[in-house]
């Protein structure tokens, strides 16, 4: 399977393609690019076997669906869906971080001590 996604998103997918055993190929691309080529103008697609998925938490789900990460039943299922809802928060969290360190606009010691 082919990954295209810039190198934000890309981190998340290419580690749980490689927690599950699916080698993915990651060509990076930009957001708006990969957003053309689907309907929904999401900015991360995968080419698998089957045809394009767009949106890197489908991407996620549709690893762990192949991989039999996702368990037996709805229980582990829903288990499964935790995590993955958890690493979009945290994937969100570091593209905030790394888009302030990118401009130089990194909290101080201060501001980090206040937000605690």
């Amino acid at each position: 399977v082919k990954l295209l996604s810039d190198a934000a998103s890309s981190g998340a997918l290419l580690l749980a393609g490689a927690l599950a055993g699916i080698p993915i190929e990651h060509e990076q691309a930009a957001p708006a690019e990969v957003g053309k080529l689907n309907s929904l103008g999401l900015p991360s697609r995968l080419e698998s076997t089957e045809g394009p998925i767009h949106g890197w938490l489908s991407i996620l789900r549709f690893i762990a669906r192949n991989s039999k990460l996702y368990g037996e039943g709805a229980f582990q299922n829903s288990r499964v869906d935790e995590w993955v809802e958890c690493v979009s928060l945290l994937q969100d969290s570091v593209a905030c971080v790394a888009g302030a360190v990118s401009k130089k606009a990194v909290p101080t010691k201060r501001e980090w001590e206040f937000a605690l």
